[in-house]
C-alpha cells in the first residue's frame, strides 16, 4: 500500500487523513443539522500543505511539503464496492524527506465507512526498528460512525511481537473513534462548517516482564460539506524510557486544505 521512506507518525497521519476523506456523509442518526457529504466522484483531487512540529509541543509548526490525493480508481474489492485513492507526498528542498506515493482502498456502503488493512503496520509503520509479527487479520474494518460523543472500536486490540537483542517487546494497539459536534472552522482565510472526528490509538508495551502504558495518540480531524478533510492535526506521543532505554517524543503534523476540485 506504500512505496518510499516514511517514518510511523508520517504514515499514520497520513492514512487516518485518507480515511477521513472517505467519512463525511451520512449519519447514522440525524444528528446534524446538515449531513457532511463526500465527493468520491472519479478525478476528484485535494491538496494539503502539510507541516511538521518536531517539538512535539504542538506549538513550532514548520512547512514540510504538500500532499496531493486523488480518486483514481472505482471498482470491486474483496467483496465490496471499493474506491482506490492515490496519495503523493513531495517535500520541501533540503527538508531530507523523500518524496512518497501510496494507495488505500476504501467501500462506502450507506452510512458504513470501511478501510482496507493489509497489516496493522498499515497504521503504525516503523515505529520499533523490527519487524513486528502479530495477530492482525488482513480485511475490511469499520471507520466512521456517526453517533455524536459515543466512541466506538476501529481495531479492538492487536498484539505485536519483535525481538530487541534476545528479548521479545510486546505491544497492544487499539483503535477508537468518536464524532463531535458540528462547528466551524478558518482555514487559510475561510470559515467552513465542519464536523470533527477524534481518533484514538492506544498504545502499552512489554518488555523483560515491565508493563508501560502510553497516553493515547490523538488525531483530530475537521471535515466539511461536499469537501471532504479540511484540517488534521495529529499530537504527539512519547515512549517512555523503559522501552527502548531513552525518552523519545514524536513530532506532531498538521495538514491544511489549500485546494479541492473535481
Amino acid at each position: 500500500m506504500m512505496t518510499g521512506k516514511r517514518n510511523y507518525f508520517h504514515w499514520i497521519s497520513s492514512v487516518f487523513a485518507l480515511a477521513i476523506l472517505f467519512s463525511c456523509s451520512g449519519p447514522l442518526e440525524p444528528i446534524f443539522s446538515e449531513t457532511p457529504r463526500f465527493p468520491d466522484q472519479l478525478g476528484s483531487v485535494w491538496v494539503y500543505n502539510d507541516y511538521s512540529d518536531t517539538s512535539g509541543t504542538g506549538r513550532l509548526f514548520e512547512l514540510i511539503g504538500q500532499i496531493r490525493r486523488e480518486v483514481v480508481v472505482a471498482d470491486s474489492f474483496k467483496g465490496k464496492s471499493a474506491v482506490f485513492v492515490e496519495s503523493w507526498f513531495t517535500p520541501v528542498p533540503n527538508s531530507g524527506l523523500d518524496a512518497t506515493r501510496d494507495t488505500t482502498i476504501f467501500s462506502i456502503e450507506g452510512n458504513n465507512r470501511m478501510i482496507y488493512l493489509e497489516s496493522i503496520s498499515d497504521l503504525i509503520g516503523d515505529l520499533f526498528p523490527a519487524n513486528l509479527e502479530g495477530t492482525f487479520r488482513p480485511g475490511w474494518y469499520p471507520y466512521l460512525m456517526y453517533r455524536t460523543n459515543d466512541e466506538y472500536t476501529i481495531i479492538e486490540r492487536d498484539t505485536l511481537r519483535t525481538l530487541i537483542g534476545t528479548d521479545t517487546l510486546f505491544l497492544y494497539v487499539s483503535v477508537s473513534g468518536k464524532v463531535l459536534q458540528e462547528d466551524t472552522l478558518s482555514v487559510n482565510g475561510q470559515v467552513r462548517t465542519v464536523t470533527p472526528l477524534n481518533l484514538s490509538v492506544s498504545l502499552s508495551a512489554k518488555f523483560q516482564d515491565v508493563f508501560v502504558p502510553f497516553a493515547p495518540l490523538i488525531i483530530s480531524h475537521w471535515c466539511g460539506d461536499n469537501v471532504g478533510l479540511v484540517q488534521q492535526i495529529t499530537g504527539s506521543i512519547s515512549i517512555p524510557p523503559e522501552v527502548l532505554g531513552v525518552l523519545i517524543r514524536s513530532p506532531s503534523f498538521r495538514y491544511e486544505l489549500i485546494d479541492f476540485r473535481q
